[in-house]
């Protein structure tokens, strides 16, 4: 009856450390950095990030917001390589793809904190 009852535990302790944000359904077949930046926001406490897909100009991208709604935030817009393809925001207005949010196609949320 004890050897149940510590396998029951066991088991119930290695499920619970595994939870569905940490399974992500990452896009690119080199994410390690998109994991990285995953990462990053989960340890910096961000209540505002988000990461979405986009199809855009042919390719999937990559949008990151490390603080959606935040005066100075930045939207940074990646290639499935991890490279910056453009960004937009901040207080000044910032923007070098002004043609992002009429050509991309949202595809799905990846990660909001």
């Amino acid at each position: 009856m004890n050897k149940g009852i510590v396998i029951l535990l066991t088991l119930g302790l290695s499920l619970s450390a595994f939870t569905c944000e940490d399974s992500l359904d990452l896009p690119c077949d080199n994410n390690d950095w998109l994991q990285t930046k995953v990462k990053e926001l989960k340890k910096s406490g961000s209540q505002k990030a988000l990461i979405e897909q986009y199809e855009y100009e042919g390719q999937v991208v990559i949008s990151v917001n490390n603080c959606v709604g935040c005066a100075d935030a930045m939207t940074v817009v990646y290639d499935c390589s991890g490279n910056e393809l453009c960004k937009f925001g901040g207080i000044a207005g910032y923007n070098d793809c002004p043609n992002f949010s009429v050509k991309a196609k949202f595809i799905k949320v990846i990660f909001k904190s």
